[in-house]
């Protein structure tokens, strides 16, 4: 979202239109639930809800074993980590791969964008 430019659109309506001007939804749950909007959920996971509504393909990467990322980049309430896992089920209804590592998460993008083209 920094990378946005001024305009004129609230923050959703801009993002809305990025993510329609797409051929794909690429979604990575790690450890943290996200910035959370007015509604209670994170910005994250209303844009994956949006792209499912649009019928945008949408794939989806989860950390292997979230228990093993640092307490500094994993959620510190509660209330976030309920969050985090309730949204990881929900990427895990549809079909989408594990990873564990940055360079093993770039191997398993790179090779499902290829074999959707």
């Amino acid at each position: 979202m920094e990378l946005f430019p001024a305009a004129d659109d609230d923050q959703w309506t801009l993002i809305k239109r990025v993510i329609s001007d797409c051929d794909y939804y690429i979604v990575i749950v790690g450890g943290r639930y996200g910035s959370i909007s007015a509604e209670g959920i994170s910005y994250t996971e209303r844009e994956y809800d949006f792209a499912l509504s649009i019928g945008l393909p949408v794939i989806g990467f989860v950390h292997k074993n979230p228990s093993v990322i640092p307490a500094g980049k994993t959620e510190a309430s509660e209330e976030g980590k309920r969050k985090l896992d309730e949204f990881r089920k929900k990427v895990q209804k549809k079909v989408c791969k594990e990873w564990s590592t940055p360079a093993d998460l770039g191997s398993v993008v790179s090779r499902s964008l290829v074999r959707l083209n």
